[in-house]
């Protein structure tokens, strides 16, 4: 994935590691994952995460790894 511009659902489920979408809004809904950015109104808005956000996440995990993992 591109460090810049937008992500749908799809490309951001993908990213993580294929989760299902309720996991992922389950996930933005305990701040375990980025919030996403709501474009539209109504049942037909979209959802875009920012890219860099969802790399700078990404890269946090991995680096509070628990010592001893391999």
């Amino acid at each position: 994935m591109e460090k810049a511009g937008l992500a749908d659902i799809d490309e951001t489920r993908r990213f993580l590691g294929g989760r299902s979408r309720s996991t992922l809004m389950r996930d933005v809904a305990t701040g375990a994952v980025p919030a996403p950015i709501r474009m539209g109104n109504g049942p037909k808005a979209k959802l875009y995460w920012n890219r860099a956000a969802l790399h700078e996440h990404v890269e946090r995990l991995f680096s509070e790894e628990p010592q001893g993992a391999a």
